[in-house]
């Protein structure tokens, strides 16, 4: 999970990008809504465009040098990392020496690694952690620290991603100037989020439909959306607080609060994304894994030509029994095909919804498939699950790829969900708060997810943690047992949400991190209900 925390020093004490706090008022039952836009809403978003501005005209340049013409790929590489150095500047000053620092010891430690032979992923996980416990424990003030550990952390993912590609594409690889392009493109360097070499790689040449009709509406229904949270989270959550002083009550607002300011970054780097012309890219991209199991459907089907050509050597058995057999195995040919045609759309649609052509001609990814939150999923989740997936899809995917899969293989479900959230922890720097909230989402998305998967096998019901593609359950999801339980999952994920959200309000610990005591404190004063209630359900889980 990503924290828009991280960013707090860029929106300021209530949420907005301004050194003043437009928001001077004490929230007023007697405010009307005209005036909350005079003194609040219109300062915010004036300021913010200001502000964010500079940073989408630098993006926008870029699209502009590498989409109209075919520059050289050493000239759009050293183009990239040059924006991304003045931006980098522009917004943290002195502390720029930290990228350029880490981005450095990464190529060398990646050189070192190669002549000697050794794990280059593993020596990026070494070095990026080293780094960032280093600079937190030592070298930097801690406001200095919380103000660019964010960027820090778009940038450790970019590394190691780059160097698990490394490890596992043996001609994979690029120059200096293309690692040092990827690291600090403008597109991702301050904001993020994270994205693939691949994509960066694919957004500095001009491609076929780079200017369509579709890059214009999506950016600008993220730029709209992204201040439409940030005024919600600055201006109209306070007014809110009028309605009841019930802890409860305070709780939500606060966590929704909360999660409106990373809305609005989220999209905010949406835009960032688009105006670099990220969000177009070549057709074979889905992976070595839909490759295989499509290939594997394929065989399948032409298994049916050696069912008919092994009958002559079954001449021996009578005519009935090698029918039945023959029938048997169409059967179970014909269900083990469906299974994987399933499986395959399923993966398809999971996957982003990419639109693969088997044609020649390149048939690119729409501009839509850029996406780094999802609000509506997150504000009316049906499990805690689909938060974690949907509150920053790309660090999703990144935890999933490189984390995630590799310690499902080694050491099962339950230690690969932990070691998910450790690594996530990580990144996030050492933040008592931080580790406290991520470790424990790990806890309820595996107590939950187990949960709602042995009342699945139960009462055969669509009511997994994830909604079913292609549902074959006896009691699909309009059913009434289906409802109820998801109904009452849903009540749980809100709840959950608002308790483990409560801590990150405005006081004036967030110019340096949050605490651990802050965090119990939060907790306390909430009676940690929402751990008791995870309690509660695992023991339901275990006499289920």
């Amino acid at each position: 999970m990503p924290d828009p925390a991280l960013y707090e020093d860029f929106l300021g004490p209530s949420g907005g990008p301004y050194e003043e706090d437009p928001n001077d008022f004490e929230p007023n039952p007697d405010f009307t809504p005209w005036d909350m836009l005079e003194h609040c809403v219109v300062p915010v978003v004036r300021d913010a465009g200001i502000y964010f501005g500079k940073l989408f005209a630098v993006c926008l340049v870029l699209k502009l040098s590498t989409q109209i013409v075919s520059l050289p790929s050493v000239i759009a590489h050293a183009l990239s990392a040059v924006m991304g150095a003045l931006l980098v500047w522009d917004f943290f000053g002195p502390d720029s020496i930290y990228f350029v620092a880490l981005v450095s010891l990464s190529y060398v430690a990646f050189l070192l690694s190669s002549l000697l032979s050794k794990s280059v992923s593993s020596t990026a996980y070494i070095v990026c952690f080293s780094f960032a416990l280093t600079c937190e424990l030592v070298l930097s003030n801690p406001r200095s620290w919380h103000m660019i550990r964010g960027s820090q952390m778009v940038l450790m993912m970019k590394i190691i991603s780059f160097a698990v590609e490394l490890d596992q594409v043996p001609r994979f690889r690029p120059n200096v100037l293309a690692f040092v392009g990827y690291c600090l493109s403008p597109s991702s360097v301050v904001f993020g989020p994270w994205i693939h070499f691949d994509d960066y790689q694919h957004s500095l040449s001009p491609w076929p439909g780079c200017w369509r009709w579709s890059w214009f509406l999506k950016l600008s229904v993220s730029s709209s959306l992204s201040f439409v949270f940030l005024t919600l989270s600055t201006c109209w959550v306070q007014v809110l607080l009028v309605l009841s002083t019930w802890r409860w009550w305070l709780a939500f607002l606060d966590a929704f609060s909360y999660r409106c300011s990373h809305y609005f970054v989220s999209y905010m780097s949406e835009c960032s994304l688009l105006g670099c012309g990220i969000g177009l890219r070549p057709p074979d991209r889905r992976g070595p894994v839909s490759r295989e199991r499509k290939d594997k459907v394929s065989r399948e089907r032409e298994g049916e030509v050696s069912l008919e050509q092994s009958e002559e050597s079954r001449e021996e058995e009578s005519d009935v029994t090698r029918r039945r057999k023959d029938v048997s195995r169409e059967r179970e040919g014909e269900m083990s095909r469906q299974r994987e045609e399933v499986s395959l759309e399923q993966e398809g649609r999971r996957s982003e919804k990419e639109d693969v052509s088997d044609k020649s001609k390149p048939v690119f990814r729409d501009f839509w498939s850029v996406c780094v939150s999802r609000p509506l999923k997150v504000e009316f989740p049906r499990s805690i699950v689909e938060v974690v997936v949907n509150f920053n899809v790309p660090m999703h995917n990144w935890l999933k790829r490189y984390v995630f899969l590799s310690a499902d293989r080694l050491f099962g479900r339950f230690l690969a969900v932990l070691a998910t959230y450790v690594v996530s922890a990580l990144l996030h720097g050492l933040n008592g708060q931080l580790a406290l909230v991520l470790l424990s989402l790990g806890v309820y998305s595996y107590v939950e997810h187990q949960t709602r998967w042995k009342l699945a096998r139960t009462y055969d019901a669509c009511v997994l943690a994830r909604p079913c593609l292609s549902c074959e359950h006896r009691q699909g999801p309009k059913s009434t047992v289906a409802r109820l339980i998801n109904t009452i999952f849903f009540g749980l994920s809100v709840f959950h949400l608002a308790y483990l959200g409560v801590m990150f309000d405005a006081s004036p610990s967030q110019e340096t991190g949050f605490s651990l005591a802050h965090t119990l404190a939060k907790w306390t004063a909430l009676d940690f209900l929402s751990h008791w209630v995870v309690l509660v359900t695992w023991v339901f889980y275990k006499c289920i």
